[in-house]
């Protein structure tokens, strides 16, 4: 207890979901939207999270397949635990006797009363979608190729309120009022296209020679804002602190690579492969060469042979 008041209460969480999926034999599709909302073990701890996704598939002829996925996801989040040192588990565990006739009245630096009016926050929105489209011009000859995309947005922000005491109060130099602002932006693309031809050489002997190209970037922004000293309580923007400090970073990555393989299978057993992969990087520089390198594989699948007879085990591949 703090002061006779519980300083914890029963959390509430509640998750409410819906989905949809039906179709033909040429299309098919799948809809679903989830929202939660919670209450934690103090007042101000909250969640408030939103979520849906589709996918759906056409098939316009036995040659041709597309799919297409799509994802959006929303969140708000207030945490107990707020700033480093100053959360409500830190008053408490570190709380002593000895500071029971202090102004904390026995808590670590403030009571939980006072731990409540800062104000910690996260959110976030991220969206995400793939689409592949699939071509069999002929029975030994399919195409594929997929793009896809993530982009995310974060919003992290801790507030110090401006207390009328100033700094008399239990914040210190924080409870003249500061607010930190952290905002992130990540994006992914990403394009792979992949081509294969399967041939039967003869009765026992069968190709398969693939080939294709790969594309990716990454780009992050980031962004901290720190505004310090506000003039009244009721100011808690960065930009109407007294003092303001930030920050911004880029940082942008590609890669781009293609690749070649070529594989004989013997009687669905014995296989040998052979690839060459080449790859450049946006990180390797100007003066820095396309990078080239080899692969080389055997396989045997012991357990397809006739002489298998080990029942306890079904598949052996060497």
């Amino acid at each position: 207890l703090a002061a006779g008041r519980p300083i914890f209460q029963t959390g509430h969480n509640q998750s409410y979901g819906a989905s949809l999926r039906g179709g033909t034999d040429q299309t098919r599709y799948y809809v679903s939207a989830d929202y939660d909302r919670g209450e934690g073990v103090v007042d101000y701890n909250k969640l408030r999270k939103f979520s849906s996704r589709a996918n759906v598939s056409l098939l316009p002829s036995d040659k041709i397949e597309l799919t297409a996925n799509l994802g959006f996801v929303t969140g708000r989040t207030q945490f107990a635990q707020a700033a480093s040192g100053w959360g409500i588990w830190d008053q408490l565990v570190w709380g002593a006797p000895s500071r029971l006739s202090t102004a904390t009245r026995g808590f670590l630096r403030a009571p939980p009363e006072a731990a409540a009016e800062i104000e910690s926050l996260a959110k976030i929105d991220r969206f995400t979608g793939g689409l592949q489209a699939t071509w069999r011009p002929l029975s030994w000859l399919n195409h594929r190729v997929s793009v896809g995309m993530d982009v995310g947005d974060e919003t992290n922000s801790i507030l110090f309120p401006r207390n009328p005491a100033g700094s008399a109060y239990f914040f210190g130099a924080l409870s003249l009022g500061q607010k930190t602002v952290e905002r992130r932006r990540i994006h992914y693309y990403s394009l792979d296209y992949i081509a294969n031809a399967t041939l039967k050489l003869s009765s026992a002997v069968t190709s398969t020679t693939s080939g294709g190209v790969q594309y990716y970037t990454k780009r992050r922004e980031e962004v901290t804002a720190v505004g310090q000293q506000f003039p009244a309580p009721p100011v808690t923007t960065v930009g109407g602190a007294a003092v303001t400090t930030g920050f911004e970073d880029i940082i942008e990555n590609k890669t781009f690579g293609l690749f070649v393989q070529q594989q004989l299978g013997y009687k669905d057993r014995f296989f040998l492969t052979g690839a060459l992969r080449g790859d450049d990087n946006s990180a390797f520089g100007t003066n820095y060469d396309f990078v080239v390198y080899p692969k080389v594989s055997a396989s045997w699948v012991l357990s397809d042979e006739p002489f298998w007879s080990f029942g306890a085990v079904s598949t052996l591949k060497l």
